[in-house]
């Protein structure tokens, strides 16, 4: 079963088609004014989605290893076009 935080970032990812974009967008676009109090689950779900080869991440500057969301900005990418929920 996937969660609301899944679901908005496939809706994302439909929407962006093959573009990096900013995971936190996401976020901001869900709770306006608290996003910052979901960046943990978040950074759960890009961790799973990232180990199961679902996204890319592309971590700044470039060569960075990407390891926590609030130390260094990331875009993500959608590795397969999601299928329709």
């Amino acid at each position: 079963m996937m969660n609301i935080l899944e679901i908005a970032l496939k809706d994302m990812c439909r929407k962006r088609k093959n573009e990096f974009f900013f995971p936190e967008d996401i976020l901001r676009q869900m709770y306006p004014e608290d996003w910052e109090e979901f960046l943990e689950d978040l950074e759960e779900l890009l961790i799973q989605l990232k180990e199961s080869d679902k996204i890319e991440i592309l971590a700044y500057p470039s060569g960075t290893v990407y390891e926590k969301l609030n130390e260094s900005p990331i875009k993500i990418r959608c590795q397969n076009k999601p299928k329709s929920t």
